[in-house]
């Protein structure tokens, strides 16, 4: 999507998409220490080497300058690129798939109208083969996806709900801050080695 082509956004959803970005720790892990907000190569530790956040800024060349909204949903409920390529697992995406399509939009629209561009290429994870291989990422998703509906049944029976697992924005669940809100910065994520579900079609 070319930046022309972006919807508008009004200025109450860009505040939205500002607090949930700041409640998500979007900034702490997608910004180098010196460097420029969002731009990325923070690097995150892993036990299977290190990983560096994503350039996030609106950059169409080394960032998501390009991606549409529903890509930019996608990599965050899913975990899956504007190219189809499954992420590495500093993305904690199966957190994520508690915030709403609105909720995730807003944070899009403060990205697209707020962050500086900044032309950055992301380094290279120092993921060991065959670790590295994209499609070995599939069934660790598989796995990813089991257990975030594991902690939801839990939640729900907590909640006293029968509400449906997969319905992201449950009413049971709290306000979009606290959907955006996880237990920790991306560096200390709950499942390192499970974050990625099945690929569909590409939405770009």
């Amino acid at each position: 999507m070319q930046p022309a082509d972006r919807p508008a956004f009004d200025a109450a959803t860009i505040e939205k998409g500002r607090i949930l970005a700041s409640a998500g720790y979007c900034a702490e892990c997608h910004t180098a220490a010196g460097g420029k907000a969002y731009a990325g190569n923070f690097p995150i530790a892993s036990p299977f080497g290190t990983i560096y956040g994503s350039n996030l800024t609106p950059d169409p060349e080394t960032g998501i300058g390009l991606w549409s909204p529903e890509a930019f949903r996608r990599a965050m409920h899913e975990g899956v690129d504007r190219e189809g390529a499954r992420l590495f697992p500093a993305i904690p995406f199966d957190h994520f798939t508690k915030m709403t399509d609105a909720d995730v939009d807003a944070v899009y629209a403060y990205i697209m109208s707020e962050v500086e561009p900044v032309r950055q290429a992301t380094l290279e994870p120092t993921i060991p083969f065959p670790l590295n291989l994209r499609f070995l990422q599939a069934g660790w998703g598989s796995f990813s996806s089991i257990t975030a509906a594991i902690r939801m049944i839990r939640r729900n029976r907590r909640n006293g709900t029968a509400a449906p697992i997969w319905s992201k924005g449950s009413p049971i669940a709290a306000p979009a801050i606290r959907r955006a809100t996880r237990s920790g910065p991306k560096s200390a994520p709950s499942n390192m080695a499970a974050r990625w579900s099945t690929a569909g079609p590409r939405p770009r």
